[in-house]
């Protein structure tokens, strides 16, 4: 199948508050919800639609300042700004529970979702999961924030976009794959990227799990060199229920990379939830 069309959903409660998100689904049954990270857009799920829409609502958003979607409102926002246009978004879809499947900057956010709304959430499977930089010291985030938007400033959407890809992905890759890559991420918002960045900045993955315990799964590319696989393997260790795999071969994004290793894991976590009886029906 190709990848859906983009479709705008409305969210609020009020008619005046002009809020909307992009999406893509296809498919019908329980709800895997796809979320993406801080360089990325929802066309990067390309290889999860065809796999999953047969038995799964699948769904991808555009997080709030990408694609379509609006801007968060702060300009200072953190990860749990993030969650509750989520939840309104959930709420405007009619979805109950869904299982959530985050990489990078989109595993933050589905864990701070499931830290505000953890019935909601029928399991979490968090890839390449960005920590973010909330245990730092003030000077070190700060220093961090400065080296991940000063390429934008320099360089601009395309170039950041360029430049960034191939520290994205495994060595090896093909040069079609880093070309691919970096399209999608030339696709940015600078406004929607430096609120992105501001929250992983303040971000405390470790502190929005600390509490929860349904099902968690945590993936890693065994190449990854943004989010390396001891930091990923430290947020496994932090939850007692987690588990940890490593994806050969891939680095950042392995549900692009290795689509058929990710997609397997992924099945391997989501179909034993996705009993309508008791997961994640909508």
């Amino acid at each position: 199948m190709s990848l859906p069309e983009i479709e705008i959903v409305q969210i609020g409660s009020r008619p005046d508050e002009n809020r909307q998100i992009e999406i893509r689904q296809a498919g019908s049954g329980p709800v895997l919800f796809l979320l993406h990270g801080i360089g990325s857009a929802s066309r990067g799920w390309i290889h999860q639609f065809p796999a999953f829409a047969g038995r799964y609502q699948v769904i991808a958003w555009g997080a709030p300042g990408y694609g379509r979607s609006t801007d968060v409102a702060s300009e200072t926002p953190v990860a749990r700004d993030y969650a509750l246009v989520l939840r309104d978004l959930f709420d405007a879809l009619e979805i109950e529970r869904a299982i959530l499947c985050g990489n990078s900057l989109g595993a933050l956010f589905s864990a701070a979702f499931a830290n505000i709304a953890p019935e909601r959430v029928a399991g979490l499977f968090l890839s390449d999961a960005a920590q973010g930089h909330g245990r730092l010291s003030a000077a070190e985030r700060e220093a961090k924030l400065r080296a991940r938007l000063e390429p934008l400033e320099r360089l601009g959407v395309e170039g950041m976009a360029q430049a960034r890809a191939g520290n994205l992905l495994a060595p090896d890759v093909p040069e079609e794959l880093r070309d691919t890559v970096a399209g999608i991420s030339a696709e940015i918002r600078p406004v929607g990227y430096r609120r992105a960045a501001w929250a992983l900045s303040m971000g405390d993955l470790m502190a929005e799990v600390a509490g929860y315990d349904g099902p968690m799964a945590v993936v890693c590319g065994a190449e990854d060199r943004v989010t390396p696989p001891d930091s990923n393997r430290e947020i496994a260790g932090s939850r007692p229920q987690a588990s940890f795999t490593l994806i050969p071969g891939a680095g950042h994004l392995p549900y692009i990379e290795q689509p058929d290793a990710f997609n397997a894991l992924l099945a391997g976590f989501a179909d034993p939830l996705a009993d309508p009886l008791g997961g994640a029906a909508r």
